[in-house]
């Protein structure tokens, strides 16, 4: 019976000991795993890292970018705004002086209208006139004739 107590005791040792030495094994192996799998998420990390920072670095380039180019478009669009009152405030002065010369315009074709009317008048009275001393005239010269006639 104690052989047999003895038998058995090595045998549960013996299956303590295997099952021991798998447990070992499996986590031996089971830590490997892990060690691999860390070594690949800290290599996937430190690319996403790199990346990450080339991308931060290329954004920080492109915002230089284009901040100085809207500061650029700022100081373009202000001397727009300048240039417009310049130009709106010479259009205005343009508009009053050319306001000043269409009255002017008027006036003057109005006195030119009458002025013409008048001339018109006075040509119209002056070619009467000629005509009236020109038929005077022939009156004259033919009693002009008459009187050489009755003279010679």
């Amino acid at each position: 019976e104690i052989n047999q107590l003895r038998l058995t005791a090595e045998q549960v040792y013996e299956r303590e000991k295997q099952i021991l030495l798998d447990s070992r094994n499996a986590a031996i192996t089971d830590r490997n795993e892990a060690l691999r799998k860390n070594r690949e998420l800290q290599d996937k990390y430190n690319d996403v890292s790199e990346t990450y920072h080339t991308y931060q670095n290329t954004t920080s380039t492109k915002i230089s970018e284009y901040e100085n180019t809207l500061k650029l478009k700022e100081f373009e669009l202000e001397r727009t705004g300048l240039l417009y009152k310049e130009i709106a405030a010479k259009y205005n002065d343009c508009a009053k002086e050319n306001d000043k010369m269409t009255k002017k315009l008027e006036v003057l074709l109005e006195e030119y209208n009458s002025k013409k009317c008048e001339y018109v008048n006075e040509v119209n009275a002056l070619n009467i006139r000629v005509r009236s001393l020109q038929s005077e005239l022939g009156a004259v010269k033919s009693g002009d004739d008459t009187v050489r006639d009755i003279i010679q």
